[in-house]
């Protein structure tokens, strides 16, 4: 009664108030379309209101129907950041305070409505994970499901996707209650998503779902294609006034254009219909017109007088091409140099700039040029932009899950991307959209993005389909996708997961894949910070895993790229590792924070300016770091210290007792490499190049940005200098075909041995152990023993390291933490010792390996404790004598490459 009364004094309130919304003339529409179908689609332009009246709708009728209180709606959205700001929107509409009737779940952040109708909005990865832990609580107290921006099919919206028609269909024939579920985008493939969500009866009839359009709110746009715009151009200025369209590069893509269309034309008179194959005459989808949108931007410039201008370019190098095309040369006679008249901004998640001065209105006679990415497509809206100049292309991230190769090669855009840039120009009055390419070319491309399930690492979704605990094989599970990912890339990451230790051979789930299932990153991120956890280096494993999907905590401006890599070179040191010069960075901005949980310091954000360094991914990764102990706290991993109360500037995430050894740098490093591995490259006998074995003969090389890279790298002592063995985040596949290296850290052979992959004696040389059948590692011997004994003597320690951990494991996924164990934690010490200096690896491991061993063999691995005495528990690097030394060694005969001979 509370509800209907609330209700119907809303409505007193707002009669005579006009929401102009398209979608609400559809009400009816809506109702019958979602109420009566078990599955429905809702394509809403954009403005039609559709992501915060929908939700509202179906409360409404509940409540008018006297049946609110069993209404509760659930809306996805792809971000977190919308998911909380339309919560607020949607409770102020309705005059409530957030978590009455309205509220929000996303991540860790929670504001959830009380009990009785209500509407949560909240991010595809929470509903996907209580579809795999409570699918039966979600299915019987959910009343609808609204699946949001459903065109942008990344990976947890294709996993949703596929989860949401398996139960549903299943509980239909247990004759289950089911929600009612609907998909809403303004772009989405209707046909696609009609034909995958049919349902067949037993008799085999079909029932397909219906589609409600609802028009949207914009102003009229008017669309030039490049035919048109060449024309104009050629008609208004003199070829003198055109030069810069008769460098190479733009003559080379006008022609390559020109090609495309004829080709393309010539099929469709011959009714082939559009062309399907580009790429036999579109060789080079990498290049842009960075000329050609400059004469654009100056034609608009000189031929109207007011509307800031937005334009598409597909990467960093283009953004900063272009803005310097534009302010070096007075084009069509016009000076973008001169600030008084033109306001430039260059937008991209690398780039620190003022995100609030590109939204503001520009000052009186100054007009506003903004460069952009496709950040700008959807993410953020600049509302006076009347003009958008596309280049139609966009870097797009493609991994091979076989070579294990990661690509950002630049391609066209999608017919829902176009469309979304253009109506960028249209918000607020009348707009006009530059398309640089033809009317046919626009034609060719595809109708929504490439989903990310088809170019993504997919080791994340395997393991979550094992946890989820369903009877179909992986592979089977994922044939099941709207567009399903290649069968060898599916078992390519079942291998990977395997090689990590999250699945046994016969791919069940580890106690390790267990816990790294709960944990908000890569499963090999996750299984760096457990053992960052269990080493008692918890705090860098946190911020390395936080900083890997953010970072760009590095500026490099372009008129600063000299200054800027002096900056990073000083993080690195001698530390020859990209990852430790990101973990100092990130630890000397977090030593300037304030006691309290305000902002920025004046001297932190100096700072940052001074060392080019990126507040905003600061920020970023603290925020991501903050979630994953969070996580780890919540499931009870680590304890809550209480440091939360300590001053920002001083706690370390996981507390102090698991930050014992996070100041060791070769401890660090070690654990690291468990979270890359089997990223590992040696160097080659001539050449300063690598190799990896998934690389085959093609060789490697260091990314320009990293400081590995021989340019960067001014201390070194001879141009040929080079690491011998080194782990990488990514390989890189350039514009140029050559593969690189991407974070990179120099490692030793003993790393490699006790944190990389299996290792065995090499059945030929005596002295050798070769890792996971490829990597040769030479055991040196200084005194004391032979060479089999030494190399005898490392593979034990190996197998005890290698038990250690399985157990730790083991131990772990239990709630137990298994480093309280005084035998374990010596064992870290001398492990600590060997790592620094790789002395002595013989007498320490004759010492405890054997005790140690032993008691794995037991039965009761923590049932005796350590027999040392003070002086020899307190191991200090100097009191050691030189005993063995292993170093990275091609085999006899091997190639020039540096392969095997065998």
């Amino acid at each position: 009664m509370e509800l209907v009364r609330w209700y119907h004094e809303r409505l007193q309130s707002r009669r005579g108030q006009k929401l102009d919304l398209p979608i609400l003339d559809y009400k009816s529409e809506v109702l019958e379309t979602i109420e009566r179908n078990t599955f429905s689609f809702l394509v809403g332009q954009t403005g039609s209101g559709k992501t915060t009246q929908v939700p509202q709708i179906l409360l409404d009728h509940y409540i008018e129907t006297g049946r609110g209180g069993g209404c509760r709606v659930i809306c996805t959205q792809p971000r977190r950041i919308a998911a909380k700001s339309v919560a607020k929107r949607v409770s102020n509409e309705r005059g409530q305070r957030l978590g009455e009737h309205v509220g929000f779940h996303v991540g860790l952040g929670k504001e959830l409505p009380q009990n009785g109708g209500s509407i949560v909005y909240c991010t595809t990865g929470i509903l996907l994970n209580q579809l795999i832990h409570q699918p039966d609580s979600l299915f019987n107290t959910i009343t609808h499901i609204l699946i949001d921006e459903v065109h942008e099919r990344d990976m947890l919206i294709d996993f949703v996707l596929i989860s949401l028609r398996q139960a549903i269909r299943k509980r239909i024939d247990e004759g289950k209650k089911v929600p009612r579920i609907s998909f809403m985008s303004a772009t989405m493939d209707v046909d696609q998503f009609k034909s995958y969500f049919t349902i067949k009866d037993k008799a085999g009839n079909e029932t397909q779902f219906p589609v409600l359009h609802v028009p949207g709110r914009m102003f009229p746009i008017k669309e030039f294609h490049l035919d048109d715009i060449l024309k104009t151009l050629r008609q208004l200025y003199t070829e003198s006034q055109l030069s810069l369209l008769r460098s190479a590069e733009s003559l080379t893509y006008l022609r390559s254009e020109q090609e495309f269309s004829k080709h393309n034309n010539a099929l469709v008179d011959n009714k082939s219909g559009p062309s399907n194959g580009q790429s036999i005459i579109d060789s080079d989808e990498a290049q842009v017109p960075i000329n050609l949108a400059s004469i654009v931007i100056a034609h608009i410039a000189k031929t109207t007088e007011g509307g800031s201008i937005l334009v598409f370019l597909p990467g960093l190098r283009e953004i900063e091409d272009t803005a310097e095309v534009l302010k070096k040369n007075w084009i069509l006679g016009i000076n973008f140099g001169n600030e008084d008249k033109y306001k430039m901004f260059c937008l991209h998640s690398s780039l620190e700039v003022d995100q609030n001065s590109v939204f503001e209105p520009s000052p009186e006679g100054c007009r506003k040029i903004v460069l952009a990415t496709n950040i700008a497509e959807t993410s953020i809206t600049i509302p006076d932009i009347q003009y958008v100049v596309d280049t139609g292309k966009h870097k797009e991230k493609d991994y091979d899950q076989v070579t294990r190769v990661t690509s950002l090669p630049c391609k066209w855009i999608s017919k829902s991307s176009s469309k979304q840039r253009a109506g960028r120009a249209g918000r607020v009055q009348d707009g006009n959209y530059y398309a640089l390419f033809t009317e046919s070319r626009h034609q060719s491309l595809r109708a929504v993005p490439l989903p990310e399930i088809l170019r993504a690492d997919l080791q994340s979704t395997c393991l979550s389909v094992k946890l989820q605990g369903h009877e179909d094989k992986v592979e089977d599970f994922l044939a099941g996708a709207l567009e399903p990912p290649a069968p060898q890339a599916v078992k390519a990451s079942l291998q990977s997961l395997k090689d990590l230790g999250a699945l046994t051979p016969e791919e069940t789930v580890t106690p390790l894949g267990r816990i790294l299932g709960s944990i908000p990153v890569h499963p090999a991120l996750g299984k760096m910070i457990v053992l960052g956890i269990i080493f008692r280096c918890l705090d860098p494993m946190i911020i390395l895993g936080a900083a890997a999907s953010n970072h760009h905590i590095f500026n490099k401006p372009h008129e600063m790229i000299t200054q800027a890599d002096d900056s990073k070179r000083g993080f690195t040191k001698r530390s020859n590792s990209d990852h430790i010069a990101v973990l100092k960075a990130f630890k000397a901005l977090r030593a300037l924070l304030p006691e309290t949980k305000s902002g920025p310091t004046r001297i932190m954000r100096e700072f940052a300016t001074e060392k080019f360094l990126s507040m905003r991914s600061f920020h970023a990764i603290h925020d991501a770091a903050k979630k994953i102990e969070d996580v780890l706290v919540d499931h009870g991993m680590i304890l809550d210290t209480g440091s939360e109360d300590l001053p920002q500037a001083v706690r370390q995430y996981g507390g102090d007792n698991l930050n014992q050894n996070s100041e060791d740098m070769e401890l660090v490093k070690a654990v690291l490499l468990s979270g890359l591995y089997p990223n590992v490259a040696r160097k080659l006998l001539r050449g300063g190049r690598y190799q990896h074995p998934s690389s085959g003969k093609t060789t490697l090389t260091f990314h320009l940005s990293s400081m590995n890279n021989p340019k960067n790298r001014p201390w070194a002592s001879g141009e040929e200098y080079a690491p011998e063995l080194v782990a990488f985040g990514e390989l890189r596949l350039t514009s140029m075909h050559e593969l690189t290296m991407l974070d990179t850290t120099e490692i030793t052979a003993l790393m490699a041995i006790l944190f990389g992959g299996a290792a065995s004696r090499d059945p030929i040389e005596a002295n050798q152990i070769v890792m996971d059948t490829w990597l040769p590692l030479r055991v040196v011997v200084q005194n004391r023993t032979n060479d089999e004994t030494a190399v005898q003597t490392v593979l034990d320690f190996y197998k005890t390291v290698k038990m250690m951990k399985e157990y730790a494991f083991d131990t772990f996924s239990l709630g137990k933490d298994p480093a309280e164990n005084e035998i374990f934690d010596l064992l870290v010490r001398v492990l600590r010792v060997l790592l620094l200096k790789e002395q002595d690896l013989n007498r320490y491991t004759q010492r405890y390996e054997f005790e140690f061993m032993r008691s794995l063999k037991s039965g009761e691995p923590w049932s005796i404790a350590a027999t040392t005495n003070d002086e020899e528990s307190g191991v200090k690097p100097d009191n050691l004598n030189p005993g063995l030394k292993i170093k990275y060694h091609p085999y006899r005969g091997s190639s020039s490459e540096g392969g095997s001979s065998r």
